[in-house]
């Protein structure tokens, strides 16, 4: 994470060594030398200039704006940007303090997952496995193959509108919330470390049947930057029942 200060120009007045890593730049290269949004690209360069003193203009939070950053390299760094305002004795704006996260790798995911979404729903709606997305955050589901309905009895969208405990059985639930507890804060530190994991569930059926269903699944990032659970539901009823 790089830490910055401006001035109400936008000019740089510190910025942290590490910008020699994440960016390329020496510190002293940039400090009283560069503007903050001078390492914008051409492209969009207006509208993020325009935005940033549209800020500026009203001393509000700079809030987890995401924007790149050519490095001195030429290469696209994805930051997320942070930052609040500074006030004199009388409360007249000086400048801005905050920082840049470095988050190309959460990025250039959403974007590979982004360009293979289409083949990979027409795929999934062929399976009779349950493929499933569920929002950590928003503690919602967000999508269901149409398998779905074979195994559950549910629609599609009566699943959608479902709590995850309705799904399942007590003890399941409280089964796959402590992997998801044990496991999910691993991944929000270095989400290249994102193992498979696996649970064994007692799903209710529409008809307030049991039915054996193991979940495989791992953990990603979506474009507002909210945890997913993405996994395949599997029936191995007739396996437990041996």
């Amino acid at each position: 994470v790089m830490t910055w200060e401006i001035d109400k120009n936008g000019l740089y007045t510190y910025i942290s060594p590490i910008c020699k890593d994440i960016i390329g730049y020496d510190a002293s290269e940039i400090i009283d030398k560069k503007y903050f949004f001078d390492f914008h690209p051409k492209q969009g360069s207006d509208e993020f200039k325009q935005l940033i003193l549209d800020h500026m203009s009203t001393g509000a939070h700079m809030g987890n704006i995401e924007n790149i950053i050519i490095s001195k390299e030429g290469n696209e760094v994805w930051v997320l940007t942070n930052g609040i305002p500074m006030m004199d004795d009388h409360g007249e704006l000086i400048g801005y303090r905050g920082s840049d996260q470095d988050i190309s790798l959460i990025k250039h995911q959403q974007q590979a997952l982004k360009e293979s979404e289409e083949k990979y729903r027409m795929l999934t709606e062929s399976l009779s496995d349950i493929v499933w997305i569920f929002n950590y955050d928003t503690f919602k589901f967000e999508y269901f193959s149409q398998s779905v309905f074979f195994l559950s009895g549910y629609p599609v969208d009566e699943m959608l509108n479902m709590d995850i405990r309705e799904i399942m059985t007590e003890e399941s639930y409280d089964r796959l919330k402590a992997i998801i507890q044990s496991t999910i804060e691993q991944f929000t530190h270095d989400p290249t470390h994102n193992h498979t994991m696996r649970c064994e569930i007692q799903f209710i059926t529409k008809s307030n049947e049991l039915h054996w269903v193991e979940l495989v699944f791992k953990y990603r990032f979506s474009e507002k930057f909210e945890i997913e659970v993405i996994g395949v539901g599997r029936d191995i009823h007739q396996r437990k029942q041996v």
